[in-house]
């Protein structure tokens, strides 16, 4: 099953933008824009180069990058509707706290991250160099 891209088309919206002032507006229009462009950019590279038959890189990329764009769209729309006078999003009563799964998730997969480059760093410090004397 292949699903679409999630769309922003801030420009589609009947909104007054410049009623926001200068640096929300910038990051409405532009930042989180080019912010959901330079993920999906990592996202096919990854996709391009993951290894079959699951593909793990891609996916894994894939949930990073939609992660770190849900924290930024959190802390974008806590922006605007504190700009705009209206109340804190709500809690939600079944204790899931969807800011906080995106947040362990980005930690958990940084993490994983580190750890492989330290390996790989170790490994190609340990191996013989091709053009050392011996």
């Amino acid at each position: 099953m292949q699903v679409s891209l999630p769309e922003f088309s801030p420009d589609k919206l009947d909104v007054e933008w410049k009623s926001l002032g200068a640096g929300l507006m910038n990051k409405v229009l532009f930042e989180f824009p080019t912010r959901i462009e330079n993920a999906n950019g990592r996202i096919d590279n990854w996709g391009e180069h993951a290894t079959p038959p699951d593909y793990w890189e891609f996916f894994e990329e894939r949930r990073y990058q939609y992660a770190r764009l849900g924290i930024a769209a959190f802390y974008l729309s806590a922006e605007l509707r504190s700009s705009a006078g209206l109340a804190a999003r709500p809690s939600l009563n079944d204790g899931y706290d969807p800011l906080e799964y995106m947040r362990e998730l980005v930690s958990i997969t940084e993490l994983r991250r580190k750890k492989q480059e330290d390996v790989i760093r170790a490994l190609a410090d340990a191996a013989p160099q091709a053009n050392a004397p011996s």
